[in-house]
């Protein structure tokens, strides 16, 4: 079996991923697309924060990554989405 792999792109939007990540983690195309998005999974699907280990000391580490794109704010494509709808 190959190890589950995904790529995201500067919004953390899911770009491809393997049938083991699928297996693993979730399926992104089960959710909508608006929400194909690695930090929306991490923070409002209960079901992979439950798989997690460690979610308390991961949440605080991916809050910081999610407040990245206000750091660097025009860079980053899909700008206005992220000032809309990041889940923090």
């Amino acid at each position: 079996m190959l190890s589950p792999a995904s790529a995201y792109g500067a919004g953390f939007d899911y770009l491809v991923w393997n049938r083991a990540y699928v297996l693993v983690r979730d399926d992104p195309l089960a959710l909508p697309p608006e929400r194909r998005n690695l930090l929306w999974m991490m923070f409002t699907e209960n079901a992979n924060r439950v798989r997690m280990a460690h979610w308390s000391v991961r949440r605080g580490r991916w809050s910081v990554k999610c407040a990245m794109p206000w750091a660097v704010g025009p860079t980053i494509p899909d700008w206005p989405r992220w000032c809309r709808n990041c889940p923090l």
